[in-house]
């Protein structure tokens, strides 16, 4: 009830009215330059193309905006580093859109996890296989930072360490392959956590099975 949404930009101005219309956004900005510069905003949310996040994150933050940024936050650590420095220079908020952590089921899970009521966690094991059939699809764009790790590899991971409870030791080994030049379809790696616990992720655009959401703890 304390937020309001004022205002939409799109790189054609068309489709930004026709969204603004159909959520009831009552101002179109011709371009991102011209919202970022609005007294009327506070804060932006950046849904476009994975190559993208870092670069209009910084531009937002530096323009005064705190940011809800589309996952992955950015397409490399690099860039990560970046946004996370001018956050602490600007003193605003950037937080990463990855909205299964605010599940109530998934605080439940984490809540048993760590409350040992299972026992020691030994192994987590986590895989998220969607397929995406159409090649034109963004996600199969390298130079828009496609690629199953980054569209779907983001969820897994996330699961991954929550659920472990801490953060990843060492990638034990990693495979996967290619359906575009310089694009993953599917990968599956295995880790371990410094207590000695191990873990394993599958993530899969274009696989087999075709399409599988899941994650056991042992």
């Amino acid at each position: 009830p304390d937020v309001e949404v004022t205002a939409i930009a799109a790189r054609d101005r068309g489709r930004a009215e026709q969204h603004a219309r159909e959520l009831g956004i009552p101002y179109v900005h011709d371009s991102y330059v011209d919202l970022l510069a609005s007294s009327e905003v506070d804060a932006v949310y950046v849904p476009l193309p994975n190559s993208l996040h870092g670069p209009w994150s910084i531009r937002a933050l530096e323009a005064g905006k705190h940011v809800l940024c589309e996952k992955p936050v950015t397409s490399n650590e690099k860039q990560a580093r970046a946004v996370a420095d001018v956050a602490a220079r600007t003193g605003l908020v950037v937080c990463e859109a990855m909205h299964s952590v605010y599940h109530g089921l998934y605080d439940r899970t984490a809540e048993i996890l760590a409350a040992g009521t299972i026992g020691d966690v030994e192994h987590v094991s986590v895989r998220v296989h969607m397929p995406i059939p159409n090649r034109n699809n963004i996600r199969w764009k390298y130079e828009l930072g496609g690629g199953a790790m980054m569209d779907l590899g983001v969820y897994a991971v996330t699961v991954l360490r929550t659920l472990a409870g801490m953060e990843v030791a060492a990638v034990l080994s990693a495979t996967g392959r290619t359906r575009t030049p310089l694009v993953d379809r599917c990968v599956t790696a295995e880790v371990c956590f410094p207590n000695g616990a191990t873990g394993s992720v599958s993530v899969s655009m274009w696989g087999w099975p075709p399409l599988a959401v899941g994650a056991s703890v042992r």
